[in-house]
C-alpha cells in the first residue's frame, strides 16, 4: 500500500469514529430526555390524590371544586392533559380544557411567588396566541365559583 492510501484509511476511520461517538452522545441525550419526561409524568400523576365526583383524580381542593362544578353542570372537560403547542418543544398542561367551548380553566393556587407568577403569565400568553379563552381561578374565587363558571353554561 502506498502512503497516501494508508493516510486516507486513517482519516476515514477517524471520521467514522467521530460519527459513532456523536450518534452515541445523541442517543444518550434522547434517553435522558425521555427519562426526565417520564419522571415528570409520574410526579404529576403521584400528586393527584384527591378524587372528584366523577372519579377524576386532581391535585388540590380548588381543582376538586372546579371539577365537581363542571361535572354537576354536564360540562365535559379534560383534566391535566398535555396539549401540543406549535413552536414549543414541550406541551402545556392546562388544569382543565373544555374542547367544546375552546376554553382553558387554570386554577392558580399560589399567591405572591415570583417564579409561579412568571410561569402563569407565560402560560396565559400562550393560550391567547392559540386563540383559546382562559378562565383564571384564584383561591379567593372558590367561594363564588358558581358566578365565575356559570358564563360557560350561557354559551
Amino acid at each position: 500500500m502506498t502512503k497516501e492510501i494508508v493516510i486516507l484509511i486513517i482519516i476515514q476511520l477517524a471520521i467514522w469514529t467521530f460519527l459513532v461517538m456523536r450518534i452515541t452522545v445523541y442517543i444518550k441525550g434522547e434517553k435522558l430526555k425521555w427519562k426526565e419526561r417520564r419522571d415528570f409524568e409520574k410526579k404529576v400523576k403521584d400528586a393527584c390524590t384527591i378524587q372528584t365526583n366523577n372519579g377524576v383524580m386532581v391535585q388540590s381542593q380548588g381543582e376538586k371544586k372546579i371539577a365537581n362544578w363542571l361535572y354537576d353542570h354536564d360540562i365535559e372537560f379534560l383534566y391535566d392533559t398535555p396539549m401540543k403547542v406549535p413552536g414549543r418543544k414541550y406541551p402545556l398542561r392546562p388544569d382543565f380544557y373544555l374542547k367544546k367551548h375552546k376554553t382553558v380553566i387554570e386554577f392558580f393556587g399560589l399567591i405572591d411567588d415570583p417564579n409561579y407568577d412568571n410561569k402563569r403569565t407565560r402560560k396565559i400568553g400562550t393560550y391567547w396566541q392559540m386563540n383559546l379563552r382562559i378562565l383564571s381561578i384564584y383561591p379567593k374565587d372558590l367561594d363564588k365559583i358558581d358566578t365565575k363558571l356559570s358564563k360557560l353554561i350561557k354559551e
